[in-house]
């Protein structure tokens, strides 16, 4: 076995002794220096005031949002999105009707019984407005199309079809008739941390009518969603060059240093749940990217590991051989 102190020999030949690289002094700062750091700052600050301006339209609707024509003795329908979770592909939509002509009294109460049917992906759901009543505002789920796995790029679709009819009843409460009435609809609003696409149905009233919201990330979600990302990136490749330069004794170990690949390896799952908005692990941006990150950030802890005990080995052995020869 070679002897730990012609190892080191060996070493020094190889590699000439600077003084300044073994004991580097501060360095100072320069015009160059400066300028460096005036870019960074001013791009990081230019990345907030782009967020700063863009958030306050993020999540408004585009598409035909125009007030339609109202219907004559019929029902105008505004149908306004108020939330959405794409874990169960579900939207929470908010209705609000307008009856006009002979369906409504000039206190603005029904005149007839009518019953909305709103269909969608997840089936109908039925809203009875009573006779006497002014029509009160009304939140259903609807159900959406879309595939939450391939989160941050995924996008979700909503149809909703709208029926409208008058009932008559017996004494009994029991309907006997319906009668199909008008309807307009009008789509409108917005939903937090995503961009709403609507295509609403003709201006003109109909029996029936349907349109369709089409959900996207925002814009800010993406940013920070790839941003975040990135950063993990450069961590574990940090980790990696750690690795490497520490198994092949070009850096030496200490036990702080095990103690940041112990930190980036709790890191790594936390900045994984603070992605906005993220899917439980095992979505297409875990098999693409965050499994392996983690995968790697293991393996170069392993090896910085290994790394450690072969130099403290070897440190031990370098002690000992110069206490044996003081003993000598």
């Amino acid at each position: 076995m070679t002897d730990p102190q012609q190892q080191a020999d060996a070493l020094s030949d190889r590699v000439p002794y600077d003084p300044l690289a073994a004991d580097p002094l501060p360095r100072p700062f320069t015009a160059r220096g400066w300028l460096i750091v005036g870019v960074v700052v001013g791009l990081f600050a230019l990345a907030w005031l782009g967020v700063f301006a863009t958030y306050k339209v993020t999540g408004t609707t585009v598409g035909q949002t125009e007030a339609p024509a109202e219907p004559v003795d019929g029902i105008g329908v505004l149908l306004e999105p108020r939330g959405f979770d794409p874990a169960e592909n579900e939207m929470t939509v908010r209705l609000q009707f307008l009856p006009t002509g002979e369906l409504m009294n000039s206190d603005g109460s029904l005149t007839q019984d009518v019953v909305v049917s709103v269909e969608s992906f997840s089936g109908v759901a039925e809203v009875t407005l009573a006779r006497g009543r002014q029509p009160a505002t009304q939140e259903i789920t609807v159900g959406t199309e879309g595939n939450y796995a391939t989160y941050p790029l995924d996008d979700y679709t909503a149809s909703v079809g709208i029926i409208a009819d008058a009932v008559m009843r017996d004494a009994g409460g029991q309907i006997t008739d319906k009668v199909p009435i008008p309807l307009a609809i009008q789509i409108s609003g917005s939903v937090d941390g995503w961009d709403v696409d609507v295509a609403n149905p003709a201006p003109g009233p109909a029996d029936y009518v349907e349109g369709s919201i089409h959900l996207d990330r925002s814009g800010n979600t993406l940013l920070f969603t790839f941003f975040l990302l990135g950063l993990m990136t450069i961590l574990v490749l940090v980790g990696i060059a750690l690795a490497v330069l520490t198994s092949t004794h070009r850096r030496s170990l200490g036990v702080d240093l095990l103690g940041w690949f112990a930190t980036l390896l709790f890191a790594l799952p936390f900045l994984r749940q603070v992605l906005p908005g993220a899917p439980p692990v095992g979505a297409a941006i875990d098999v693409y990217v965050f499994l392996w990150l983690l995968a790697f950030a293991l393996v170069a802890t392993v090896v910085v590991v290994v790394a450690w005990l072969r130099q403290n080995r070897a440190t031990l052995l370098k002690t000992h051989h110069t206490v044996d020869r003081q003993r000598e």
